[in-house]
């Protein structure tokens, strides 16, 4: 993810436990192989927090997983 250039817009935990991150920018990855990996490293980086039980992340307003599925 480092060569990645992507902006945090906006976090919000609700009082579920159900954490909402908002992201814009470019995802760069370096192959088809790298897909679960990013994805598992943003969602476990939101998971280090003990109030937060799931984890929606979204990228340029799509859900993450429509939008690396479209890599």
């Amino acid at each position: 993810l480092y060569q990645s250039n992507l902006v945090l817009d906006k976090a919000t935990i609700t009082s579920s436990g159900i954490a909402e991150v908002y992201l814009t920018g470019e995802l760069k990855l370096g192959g088809t192989c790298d897909v679960p990996r990013a994805q598992a490293q943003l969602e476990q980086t939101i998971r280090q927090f003990s109030s937060v039980n799931q984890v929606k992340i979204y990228l340029n307003g799509q859900p993450l997983d429509q939008a690396l599925s479209s890599r």
